[in-house]
């Protein structure tokens, strides 16, 4: 067992947040979470402090620094990761552990997790291993609050109680409406009665029009008005809730280009200084579409995304515009602010921008680029991206370093988001709430996991290959038709032989 006295997390001075008495009980798994800069590190740091002073082992894995190559970040992390778990001690204490794991090596954490018998204490911004929590430690609003379950029935709980929030602000301004209707209708009664319909008077006439007794009514009037005022000025508020608003992004051209080819890509390998990735690379998508590109660390994902790139002219129409985002600030100019940088070459209205800039907690809109940290000068350029006007976004792990809310806010962008986006990502929670379809890279092939059950990989490759052919051909007016039907029966023939 792990207690935690009643406390608080503080730096240079400067709280952050407070919290109650903690009591973690043995094989409980705590997910805790907060948007980036609550002090969720400066936290597991004092736990470390208490925990080195209660008597049970612990092993810490810090959050490594941002990392540009996955394959060797996510190494690191697994090594850290394994240490950790062989070391037989009561108590982990994780932060951002699935940051830089892929797919893989992201399921052998979760699985290390389930079997662990002591107390885990997780900070992640990772939807899954939040979902194998006994409890939530939120923090929000520089207060630290306890949920137990996991992270979905923390959501739960929280929706119904901004719905309460919701309910009882909308009561309370009703209320507040009402009674600064009635202060004003005093003080109205009262300056009638001062004045005497409108007409000022003085002390004489009002005693010669025998309205001295309506004084102390007009004195009243005005001592209620202020009553009502002061009752409102001492009322505990209730915050209103903000909810994320749907963007409508602005596409002049949506028209010229629903249902267009965007990407076409044909028997393609793909290799990185002579080595083989991926081989006999086939597909194309059209305007609207939202893919999934799925695959281990070194599989050739970004290697993919950079040869469709490298030689655009090929694949992708000239009437086009591609947006890329990685991890690598090449496309910020420091001498230049933030509303600067994504508002020059953007056709979309200021409210646009403000939005997906302020979901992207970038609200200092003037502040110059060279004055940012890392992580916002990684959101800005992700803010560049999405901005743009372009009709094919290339995303390549657009969720690292974005914390929860963050997270909901770029799905939010991408959901109303018009154009196509191929995406790259190993947070599988997010890709599935963006995607319309997916394809996994496996053994040197790019395949579509919702064949894999039931082709082998070499069939599945041979008849993704056939069937691209055959839609080029029917789309082709000069296609032979002797052609098309030899291609037919080539799919025929492996569809019967699985």
């Amino acid at each position: 067992m792990l207690i935690i006295s009643k406390g608080k997390v503080s730096v240079h001075d400067k709280t952050l947040f407070t919290h109650n008495r903690l009591v973690i009980s043995c094989n409980k798994i705590i997910g805790i979470v907060g948007r980036n800069g609550v002090g969720k590190t400066t936290f597991l740091k004092q736990i470390v402090s208490i925990v080195k002073n209660s008597g049970e082992t612990f092993a810490y894995v810090e959050q490594l620094p941002e990392i540009t190559d996955p394959i060797s970040g996510g190494e690191k992390v697994k090594k850290s990761l394994l240490k950790a778990f062989n070391s037989s001690s009561d108590i982990l204490i994780l932060d951002e552990p699935s940051a830089n794991l892929d797919e893989e090596q992201c399921n052998w954490l979760m699985d290390k997790m389930r079997l662990f018998t002591g107390i885990i204490l997780v900070v992640s911004h990772n939807v899954d291993i939040l979902n194998l929590t006994d409890e939530i430690w939120a923090i929000n609003s520089e207060k630290l609050r306890v949920y137990p379950g996991d992270y979905d029935v923390y959501i739960k709980q929280r929706n119904k109680e901004e719905e309460k929030q919701d309910r009882t602000y909308k009561s309370q301004q009703r209320q507040i409406k009402h009674l600064r209707q009635e202060a004003i209708k005093r003080r109205q009664r009262a300056y009638r009665l001062k004045t005497g319909n409108g007409k000022k008077m003085t002390n004489s006439e009002k005693k010669a029009a025998g309205r001295t007794s309506h004084d102390g009514m007009e004195r009243k009037m005005q001592a209620g008005a202020k009553a009502i005022e002061n009752r409102i000025a001492h009322m505990n508020l209730v915050d209103k809730v903000i909810t994320e608003k749907p963007i409508k992004f602005v596409e002049p051209n949506e028209k010229f280009y629903l249902k267009k080819t965007v990407l076409n890509i044909f028997n393609q390998n793909i290799a990185i200084d002579g080595r083989l990735l991926i081989k006999n690379v086939s597909f194309k998508l059209k305007y609207g579409d939202r893919l999934w590109l799925r695959g281990n660390n070194g599989t050739g994902k970004t290697t993919l995304v950079n040869t469709i790139l490298k030689a655009k002219d090929e694949f992708i129409p000239k009437e086009i515009n591609t947006g890329y985002f990685n991890q690598e600030l090449n496309q910020i100019t420091l001498d230049k602010s933030i509303w600067n940088n994504v508002s020059e070459n953007s056709s979309q209205t200021n409210q646009v921008i403000h939005a997906v800039l302020g979901g992207l907690m970038l609200k200092n809109i003037n502040q110059l680029a060279k004055e940012l940290s890392g992580g916002q000068l990684v959101r800005l350029q992700l803010a560049k991206v999405l901005l743009g006007d372009n009709q094919l976004l290339f995303l390549d792990e657009p969720t690292n370093y974005l914390d929860l809310n963050t997270k909901d806010a770029l799905k939010n962008f991408l959901k109303n988001y018009p154009g196509t986006i191929l995406l790259i990502s190993h947070d599988r929670e997010f890709a599935k709430s963006v995607i319309s379809k997916e394809l996994v890279i496996k053994n040197k092939q790019l395949l579509d996991p919702n064949y894999l059950v039931k082709y082998s990989d070499s069939n599945y490759g041979e008849l993704l290959r056939l069937k691209f052919q055959l839609d080029q051909l029917i789309n082709d007016p000069s296609a032979n038709f002797s052609d098309i039907k030899r291609l037919e029966e080539k799919i025929r023939h492996i569809n019967k032989n699985n």
